[in-house]
């Protein structure tokens, strides 16, 4: 599988004992061991691995490959507690590359429309940013200074 993905994925793929055990685990008291780890460097990363996923369970003959067990799971910090963020086969974590802010349209002080982050731009990072110009993201979670925008969203904790 990750020879595979090589072909066509910018960004890194780690599947050692090191990076399996840690990313087995969220806040949570559960235990997935994944296969991969993989760190999209942007969009078209994540819509070439999409596809390839789509594709591979498309064309497979389940029966013998195992092909319908490949599947992705987003991840940023990983600081879920209901183990949200685990999967038994691709982890597609957006902290290492996928970090940053996209958009802040300000003009002086005033906000003029959305903010855009990347999903795996930590918190902290953000309110350090927004907080400067007078603003806040209500309501954070207690995770604040090691969670995700990413994780945040799709948790609806923010």
């Amino acid at each position: 599988m990750k020879e595979e993905i090589k072909k066509f994925f910018k960004g890194d793929l780690e599947d050692g004992e090191e990076t399996l055990e840690k990313y087995s685990h969220d806040a949570s008291l559960f235990t997935v061991r994944p296969k991969l780890v993989a760190y999209p460097k942007d969009g078209e990363d994540v819509k070439n691995l999409v596809k390839w996923v789509n594709k591979t369970r498309t064309n497979a003959d389940f029966t013998r490959t195992g092909a319908e067990k490949i599947s992705i799971t987003a991840r940023s910090a990983g600081t879920d507690m209901t183990g949200g963020p685990l999967n038994e086969s691709i982890i597609l974590d957006f902290t290492r590359y996928m970090n940053k802010l996209v958009s802040f349209p300000c003009q002086g002080d005033t906000l003029t429309g959305a903010i855009t982050v990347q999903p795996g731009m930590y918190y902290r990072d953000f309110e350090k940013i927004v907080s400067e110009k007078g603003l806040m993201l209500p309501s954070y979670p207690a995770s604040k200074s090691i969670c995700a925008m990413g994780g945040m969203y799709a948790n609806n904790a923010g």
